[in-house]
């Protein structure tokens, strides 16, 4: 009968041997499966990280666009003053002159 007590008690460690072997594997899975969403949520933050800093490669792309945009503009309205400064100081402008206020003082005449 001890010996039957002994192979019951050491039958019972064998099956809490078992239960706890069958736990720590089912804490494995578990960790194992928190280390897969740590990863997978690691590489859709990579991919978001990479959205942005796309976004902002576009943003700062349009900024230069509209920066050579507002320069090319300057540039044309600063052409287009010296076109008219060089007309107002040409003779021909000055020797118009008459003409441009007598045809400026028939209309009002004639209104």
């Amino acid at each position: 009968q001890q010996a039957q007590a002994k192979a019951q008690q050491a039958e019972d460690k064998a099956q809490q041997a078992q239960a706890k072997a069958q736990q720590a594997e089912d804490k494995a899975q578990q960790a194992q499966a928190k280390a897969q969403q740590a990863e997978d949520k690691a590489q859709q933050a990579q991919a978001k990280a990479q959205q942005a800093e796309d976004k902002a490669q576009q943003a700062q792309a349009k900024a230069q666009q509209a920066e050579d945009k507002a320069k090319h503009a300057n540039s044309n309205l600063n052409e287009t003053e010296l076109q008219m400064e060089a007309l107002l100081a040409s003779n021909s402008w000055r020797i118009t002159a008459p003409l441009r206020w007598i045809s400026q003082l028939i209309g009002r005449i004639s209104k």
